[in-house]
């Protein structure tokens, strides 16, 4: 093992694979949900751009719930895990629902878990390093990748398991792919 790898916690793996799991199954919607509102639900323009606008808008603003949530009520680790199964849940539900009703209360779902989830996996990570240390930028750039990796695979893979299976096979993916972030997780921490 090389120095550098000895000074970065051995969580950074954890959090690299959690947060990679975490981000392709939003990425899997941010793709798909203009196409799926136009093509499965028959949506207008107007309503589609309305809806994507909402949720992107939401899902960017509830991270600042899900900190309040770590901080006063539940701990990091708590939330995070919440929030992967809240995400688990309504990934899945889109893989099965068929009502505008339950689209809405499942994308609703989403934004909510991924405010529990995002701020505070980034915050644990932060917690692992003491504040005067050299590596932490190198293990958030790590970290970085990680969710990168994540957002090219949410924006890439989807598409084909749509074409060759549908929507639902692709929704589904995210799901499979949230519980597997939070398998490593749980297991890893």
């Amino acid at each position: 093992m090389n120095t550098s790898q000895k000074n970065h916690p051995k969580s950074l793996r954890v959090f690299f694979a959690t947060e990679m799991w975490e981000r392709y199954g939003f990425y899997v919607i941010q793709t798909l949900l203009a196409l799926y509102l136009a093509k499965h639900f028959n949506w207008n323009d107007k309503d589609i751009y309305a809806l994507v606008g909402s949720f992107t808008a939401l899902t960017y603003v509830s991270p600042v719930l899900g900190g309040w949530v770590a901080d006063k009520l539940l701990g990091q680790k708590r939330t995070i895990i919440t929030g992967g199964v809240i995400l688990f849940c309504c990934y899945l539900l889109l893989g099965f629902i068929d009502s505008n009703h339950a689209l809405l209360c499942s994308l609703a779902g989403i934004s909510v878990g991924t405010g529990l989830f995002k701020p505070n996996i980034s915050s644990l990570l932060g917690n692992e390093y003491p504040n005067d240390s050299n590596q932490r930028e190198n293990g958030f750039t790590i970290f970085y990748m990680g969710i990168t990796l994540g957002i090219i695979f949410g924006c890439t893979f989807p598409s084909q398991l749509n074409f060759y299976f549908g929507w639902s096979m692709s929704f589904i993916s995210a799901s499979i792919g949230m519980l597997l972030g939070l398998l490593v997780f749980i297991l890893g921490i």
